[in-house]
């Protein structure tokens, strides 16, 4: 008779003689008993369970390196230069075919609209911030830096009269003072301040009177106001801006989040090898005696062991004292009997350390998304074509970061104060135009930051003049690349041209029209 054992669920239990096949995983990172990975299982949250316990101590670390770390606060300085530059400027360009008009009469009238924008927007008196203390550029380098430290911009719209005749303006808001109101815990429709429709899009958002750490100041900061995203009148109120990585993301996260560790790590490390090197400019000197214990209480005529070494001490120190023993005053010692003196050899610096501090300068430098000679300043072993290279690549990042954050900022500014001047009639909209019914397609607008950075600037100055000639680029393109406008180059360069001819001087350009051949030689092996 077949006799088996079956267990609670009436499978037959394997005997000893059965075959046991034990599968892994099919991928090596899903193992769950390998020595690497059995303890690591983090769990799968949700982009707000994820970052909003977290948000408030991970961007006050952020400030603190900025604030003490010489090479963070170095990557936040080149952030606002590269994204940003000394000067952001408006480039209106109206959807003409889609309003209705020729190109002519939309480019007439955003020639028209970009210069009153300006003499508004950079007025040295700062009539666009309502703080009065920064001009447009300035405001968009703070939320550059923000963005870059917490992850978020956020700016209300205000309402503030100016010598200017326009009242639109902005203040910049600290993204901490955004929370839930009464520091309550987030819930379905109410997250780190913000408040959410159904589709989970922002209703309204609640922000603190005042900073929380202004208390000593006499001020509200355990107050809130409830700031609506649009008013009445459909107007934007409050601009928060932040590049959502995943889904459902509410709020924004420091950039520096990935290499906080890393960046404090090589803040002690610096620390400690400067403090071992200042050690190491000091000289370390011992006497080194062969007076034996035995030989010491011979000498002392046998008292207790503690006696002894006390007396031969003292006469030891008296001996030295009699003999006057320095080191400064470059008297050589005459030193008690079988003692010698001695330099200690200190171990630094570490033959490991520079490459150590590379490494992790490497590391930080990408979670920045900064070169390392960016962020470091070390261009001692970099080449041209490296350094073509890493210029590219950071071209990519910056292209990115002014289309994702900084003109989406810059161009609801715009946009606020264009709706102020229509209805003032300070600016009128192009002809047969309704602005209110078609204002996405008449305030579409590029923006001109900082220029791409160039090494060589005859060969970048010959492959764009052969791009020109062949027609695979463009003069506004080439412009813009090095943070100019091409209309105002144009006008410059007619003005040049008709005071040359004033003065008598030859005007001819002996490269127009005209393509290099080596030029084009070098791009076709680059291509290649």
């Amino acid at each position: 008779m077949d006799i088996q054992i079956l267990d609670q669920h009436g499978v037959p239990i394997s005997g000893a003689d059965d075959r046991v096949t034990v599968h892994g995983a099919a991928f090596k990172s899903g193992e769950r008993i390998s020595r690497e990975l059995a303890h690591w299982r983090p769990s799968l949250k949700s982009a707000d369970r994820d970052m909003l316990p977290e948000k408030a101590i991970v961007e006050g670390r952020a400030h603190d390196l900025a604030r003490n770390n010489g090479f963070a606060r170095g990557a936040l300085q080149s952030q606002k230069d590269r994204v940003v530059g000394a000067n952001y400027r408006l480039q209106l360009r109206p959807a003409y075919k889609t309003l209705g008009i020729d190109f002519k009469t939309a480019n007439d009238w955003a020639a028209q609209v970009e210069q009153e924008f300006s003499l508004y927007a950079d007025d040295p008196e700062c009539l666009i911030d309502a703080t009065r203390r920064r001009t447009m550029t300035q405001i968009l380098r703070e939320c550059v830096g923000t963005e870059m430290l917490q992850g978020e911009a956020i700016l209300s719209r205000e309402w503030r009269s100016s010598p200017a005749g326009y009242s639109t303006c902005f203040m910049t808001i600290e993204p901490e003072r955004m929370c839930n109101r009464n520091l309550t815990m987030d819930v379905d429709k109410m997250r780190a301040g913000v408040e959410l429709d159904a589709w989970g899009a922002p209703l309204a958002y609640w922000i603190r009177t005042r900073h929380q750490q202004d208390v000593d100041y006499g001020m509200s900061s355990y107050t809130w106001d409830r700031y609506p995203k649009y008013n009445r009148f459909g107007d934007l109120n409050i601009i928060h801006v932040f590049e959502a990585e995943r889904p459902n993301q509410t709020r924004g996260f420091s950039q520096f989040a990935s290499v906080i560790q890393k960046m404090k790590m090589v803040d002690r490390f610096e620390d400690v090898e400067l403090e071992a090197a200042i050690i190491a400019t000091t000289y370390a000197m011992v006497i080194k005696s062969e007076f034996g214990a035995r030989s010491a209480m011979e000498a002392l005529n046998g008292a207790s062991f503690q006696d002894q070494l006390s007396a031969f001490m003292v006469a030891q120190d008296a001996y030295h004292r009699g003999t006057n023993l320095t080191y400064d005053g470059v008297k050589i010692p005459h030193l008690f009997p079988n003692e010698a003196l001695e330099f200690t050899t200190p171990n630094h610096p570490n033959a490991n350390a520079e490459s150590f501090r590379t490494s992790m300068m490497r590391h930080c430098a990408r979670g920045t998304n900064t070169s390392y000679e960016e962020y470091t300043g070390d261009f001692s072993k970099t080449t041209y074509s490296s350094a073509r290279a890493s210029i590219d690549v950071a071209w990519k990042y910056v292209s990115g970061k002014r289309a994702g954050f900084v003109d989406r900022i810059a161009s609801l500014m715009v946009r606020a104060w264009m709706d102020e001047a229509i209805t003032r009639g300070r600016i009128k909209p192009p002809p047969g135009v309704d602005y209110w019914k078609a204002r996405s397609a008449v305030t579409r607008s590029t923006w001109i930051g900082a220029g791409k950075m160039v090494i060589d600037e005859l060969k970048t100055a010959k492959a764009n003049q052969t791009k020109l000639t062949t027609g695979e680029t463009n003069l506004m393109n080439v412009t813009a690349d090095n943070g100019d406008r091409w209309d105002e180059e144009l006008e410059q360069r007619a003005r040049e041209i008709a005071y040359m001819e004033e003065l008598g001087l030859p005007t001819t350009d002996p490269y127009a029209g005209q393509a290099d051949p080596e030029t084009i030689a070098m791009l076709q092996v680059e291509t290649e």
